[in-house]
């Protein structure tokens, strides 16, 4: 790990975080705008199905997590996206995967479970999900069809339940499983990169 990859991961958690809570404070803004405070609790959570739901999103997520780690091995595309990924993530420790996988889960959900689909359907917004998941070219694309699958599971999941609880557990979940596991390869393959590098210098030498 070089010198300069705290002050890395402190900027790439400070920006991710910041443009999640923007987006967290908008969402909720507006559904408190539209449906009022208890609208707005009852649209998160349902008390009378607390622990169901709770324990439906994490086994939603745990198997979606699965689903994932059995495609990046049969996958080839799968897996030099991933790769790519985790070089470009760079460092993370557990206490900023947990951050930015809560953030995200719980801003993302809101805008598209919370938001979109109520609005639009949950084609509509599922479809949106996986778009906003495209990257810069084309070998994004079997990253936005995967997170076009767990969208239209967190849909699901919020159709079923009647809240968000569930889909913000199993995304948050997702996020955190696969932040982790990113940056756990990342630093696998930056450690055997510079045990390559150290072997060659040596017979240099």
């Amino acid at each position: 790990m070089g010198a300069d990859d705290p002050a890395r991961e402190l900027d790439a958690s400070k920006l991710a975080t910041r443009f999640y809570l923007a987006l967290l404070l908008a969402c909720g803004a507006y559904l408190l705008f539209l449906h009022g405070s208890d609208g707005l609790l009852d649209a998160l959570l349902d008390d009378r199905s607390l622990r169901t739901d709770l324990i439906l999103g994490l086994g939603l997520g745990l198997s979606l997590t699965v689903a994932s780690r059995v495609l990046v091995r049969v996958v080839p595309a799968m897996n030099r996206l991933e790769l790519e990924l985790a070089e470009a993530i760079g460092p993370l420790s557990a206490a900023t995967a947990s951050k930015l996988a809560i953030a995200s889960g719980v801003a993302e959900e809101l805008l598209f479970r919370g938001v979109l689909q109520p609005a639009l359907g949950a084609t509509a917004a599922t479809v949106l999900f996986a778009a906003a998941h495209l990257g810069p070219s084309a070998r994004f694309g079997a990253w936005a069809l995967w997170a076009g699958v767990a969208g239209a599971a967190f849909a699901i999941a919020t159709a079923h339940t009647g809240n968000l609880l569930a889909a913000i557990v199993a995304h948050v979940t997702v996020n955190y499983m696969g932040l982790s596991w990113l940056a756990a390869r990342g630093e696998l393959r930056a450690a055997s990169s510079a045990d390559s590098r150290e072997k060659s210098a040596l017979r240099r030498g």
